[in-house]
């Protein structure tokens, strides 16, 4: 019986491996790369034409192989497609989907932006700027924000520390906008980047100024804040009322309007006429009054988006000052805490 079976599954294994279907990759991503023929038997290369000496290079997300390379260097791999990130601690990552021939060299070519600023798309999940910095995370906030990590003060505005794996506990303390504390789960040694402004920004501010006390409070201006939405809600109130008052007189006025159009005798058309007269006089003493009651919603308005527009926070609003970080390890407490110099451009 084995030997009937062997004898049947044998065969058709080798068949069906044989009718299988190779699928041929296609490039997603391949901006200018070409092919050399190198010669090389058994396995296809990959060479690296950078602007930048070296690079750190992550291929098919392995993760714990992500090795240094030169500018030139030639990198043996399997046939078939690969997926490269490429990172350099001054700009963006590079990500490139390349198909290998065996016997042949694909030049992959990228050439990287060195007049860019730092900033947190550079540095979040950077392999290279991690080691560049010797940190996994960096914090930015206010220049005048001071922040706070194990009880301990570690910088103003900008840090970068080699934090330890799980969840971290910072407090951000503003002179202006109190204290903020935040949990960061610390899970990579790669670069994490977190933007942690206390301070707000002009624009947002400018887009809920028609909201009357919305930018005082977004300033921390709570006196302000509640005296214009207090004089928003009373003016509003007066001017409903106003207006109420307007449309229930200027209803009665209709009524009598009609009654005196169907009056049945003269005696009676007189006497209506007499009333519609008088509640004339009523509707524009109504319409005089709903109209003084637009001044102070007019005026409490103009005020609140004057205010909004001109002025400012105490210390000024969010600035974004580009920054470059020149990091040096100082030893804190036993931990190790990297000093931060910042390089500002205005």
């Amino acid at each position: 019986m084995y030997h009937y079976l062997f004898s049947r599954l044998i065969p058709a294994f080798f068949i069906c491996l044989l009718l299988t279907p190779v699928s041929n990759a296609q490039i997603i991503r391949c901006d200018g790369c070409q092919n050399t023929d190198s010669r090389v038997e058994n396995s296809g290369y990959i060479k690296l034409d950078l602007n930048v000496d070296s690079v750190k290079l992550n291929i098919d997300n392995d993760f714990d192989n992500i090795r240094y390379y030169q500018n030139g260097d030639s990198i043996a791999l399997s046939p078939g497609q690969h997926y490269f990130v490429l990172t350099w601690p001054f700009d963006e990552p590079a990500q490139y989907y390349h198909t290998l021939t065996e016997g042949k060299t694909t030049v992959l070519v990228h050439r990287f932006n060195k007049d860019r600023e730092i900033t947190g798309i550079v540095l979040d999940r950077n392999y290279a700027a991690s080691d560049y910095f010797g940190s996994n995370l960096i914090l930015q906030t206010d220049p005048d924000s001071e922040i706070w990590y194990k009880d301990n003060p570690v910088g103003k505005g900008f840090i970068s520390l080699n934090a330890e794996r799980g969840k971290q506990q910072f407090e951000i303390r503003n002179p202006d906008f109190g204290n903020r504390s935040i949990t960061i789960d610390n899970r990579t040694d790669r670069i994490s980047y977190h933007s942690l402004y206390t301070r707000p920004e002009k624009k947002f501010i400018l887009l809920l100024s028609p909201l009357p006390g919305a930018a005082q409070l977004l300033k921390r201006q709570k006196k302000k804040a509640l005296t214009i939405i207090g004089s928003a809600l009373v003016s509003g109130g007066l001017l409903a009322f106003a207006d109420r008052r307007y449309n229930n007189e200027v209803s009665k006025l209709n009524t009598i309007r009609s009654q005196y159009v169907g009056a049945s005798t003269v005696e009676r058309a007189e006497r209506l006429g007499s009333q519609m007269e008088d509640q004339i006089s009523v509707v524009d003493r109504s319409s005089l009054y709903r109209n003084l009651s637009l001044i102070p919603v007019i005026s409490v308005l103009a005020w609140n988006l004057y205010d909004a527009f001109f002025s400012e926070p105490n210390g000024g609003y969010r600035k974004k000052i580009p920054l470059r970080a020149y990091i040096e390890t100082n030893s804190v407490s036993g931990n190790l805490y990297p000093t931060v110099n910042l390089s500002i451009s205005r």
